[in-house]
């Protein structure tokens, strides 16, 4: 039985991968739908987290709107008071593993 828990890290999973294979479209979709899945429940947690996910998959490919991201994702992480270092850990090291190039972000959203 696949979990929402279980559905949500796939679905990052295949963002980052998309972003590592320089298809910024595809994981913008991939984190669109996650962010979309999560903020249809009443899980904070998982909204900060996709959040984080997401500003640091922005972070890893030099796009200028992760620091937004990553300040929403923060502050839900705060206001919950969690500071999830493991998963910010996870996320920018799942950012860094394609050794994407910065210039992918640039390219990509003209």
């Amino acid at each position: 039985m696949l979990t929402f828990r279980l559905l949500r890290s796939a679905v990052l999973a295949s963002g980052f991968a998309f972003f590592q294979l320089a298809q910024r479209p595809e994981g913008e979709r991939a984190f669109a739908r996650a962010l979309a899945t999560v903020d249809a429940t009443t899980d904070r947690l998982s909204q900060a987290i996709v959040r984080l996910a997401y500003g640091r998959a922005l972070e890893g490919i030099g796009a200028e709107e992760s620091s937004e991201m990553l300040d929403d994702a923060h502050h839900r992480l705060g206001a919950l008071g969690v500071e999830a270092r493991g998963w910010d850990t996870a996320f920018t090291l799942a950012a860094r593993a394609g050794g994407t190039h910065r210039a992918t972000a640039a390219s990509d959203a003209n």
